[in-house]
């Protein structure tokens, strides 16, 4: 996506085109919600539709149900099962932020 559409959706990453109203649909991170880590470096919308982050989505939900190898038709490669193994742990570590209260550093309630 090029820049000039990124700034019409409202990408965080770059400033507002001029002073017309627009859509912010996503915004990095700012400490509002309890985040303390470091500000994302890439946008959001880009990353999650790149082809192999998809890729490796689709596989850890069939890896979770134990249906991985059904899918595949033949065992995973090593690189997918290292991206699958990633995915799961940020996930964890996802669910494991959400349920930490705020006064905690985490995002829940």
């Amino acid at each position: 996506m090029q820049p000039l559409q990124r700034q019409y959706l409202g990408c965080g990453y770059l400033p507002p085109l001029d002073d017309r109203k627009r859509l912010t649909m996503w915004q990095p991170p700012s400490g509002a919600k309890g985040y303390r880590g470091p500000d994302p470096t890439v946008c959001a919308g880009y990353s999650t539709t790149l082809p192999d982050v998809r890729e490796v989505a689709l596989a850890h939900v069939h890896w979770s149900k134990g249906n991985l190898g059904a899918v595949l038709g033949e065992p995973a490669h090593e690189h997918l099962s290292a991206a699958i193994v990633i995915l799961d742990g940020q996930c964890n570590a996802m669910q494991h932020w959400k349920m930490t209260p705020e006064s905690e550093g985490g995002g829940g309630k």
